[in-house]
């Protein structure tokens, strides 16, 4: 449920985006998981990485949509 919703955020609701973004993320935690097996990484680290790049994604939509002047 909670990677569904992150795949539309992260898609911005595109059809087209929604299949980069499923890839993307399930690269990410297969990725994790991986990584976890053989060198010991733990698998939190990938719902970090998802995390940042939701709040990326976020706050790039809302500079742009606001047009936020930095200094002025």
């Amino acid at each position: 449920g909670y990677t569904g919703i992150a795949v539309a955020m992260l898609a911005q609701l595109k059809p087209i985006g929604v299949i980069f973004s499923a890839i993307f993320m399930a690269g990410v935690y297969v990725g994790a998981d991986a990584m976890s097996r053989s060198v010991g990484i733990p698998n939190y680290i990938a719902d970090v990485l998802v995390a940042v790049s939701l709040l990326a994604i976020l706050v790039s939509s809302m500079l742009t949509r606001y047009k936020l002047v930095w200094g002025k």
